[in-house]
């Protein structure tokens, strides 16, 4: 049944108007992401990122892409958090940030998808203290690693003579 709802909106998303068209596209991206499963998910963490995910499309207007990015990220961290015993967002608090920051190190992760965690981890926590669901952001100190920016490959002389 879920299989077949999924062709029926995506057949629907052919005849609908542009923003209704974000939507299923939205819906259609997300329900074919393989690389976490959502069926668990449920308590108020997802609830909140969900609130952000609604606020990230409808008043933010950010990209699809954008959108999926930051929840795929976000249902990460709270998995981590949910495995360290952390499942109130309101009781999160800068260590616990720095002991995701230290996983994601560890895991190996490419310092520029920390950076993009940490972009996501700042506007979330942003987000919920702007909305009054937290008291206090515990991102505020929270940096992002520094990306290695590499020199450009210098070709010879002979090989801008083959250029030309």
């Amino acid at each position: 049944m879920n299989g077949l709802y999924l062709v029926f909106c995506y057949k629907i998303n052919k005849l609908c108007n542009n923003s209704v068209k974000k939507l299923f596209d939205f819906l259609w991206k997300y329900a074919y992401n393989k690389n976490i499963d959502y069926t668990n998910e449920g308590g108020e963490m997802y609830e909140m990122i969900e609130k952000f995910v609604i606020y990230l499309t409808d008043v933010k207007k950010s990209s699809t892409n954008t959108v999926l990015s930051y929840r795929r990220d976000l249902v990460k961290f709270n998995k981590f958090m949910e495995d360290q015993g952390i499942i109130d967002v309101s009781k999160m608090n800068p260590t616990n940030l720095n002991s995701y920051m230290l996983y994601m190190e560890k895991e190996k992760l490419a310092t520029s998808t920390i950076s993009r965690n940490v972009a996501t981890l700042k506007a979330y926590f942003g987000f919920l203290y702007r909305d009054g669901y937290i008291i206090s952001d515990p991102t505020t100190q929270l940096k992002a690693p520094k990306i290695e920016k590499k020199m450009p490959e210098v070709i010879t002389i002979k090989e801008v003579d083959l250029l030309l």
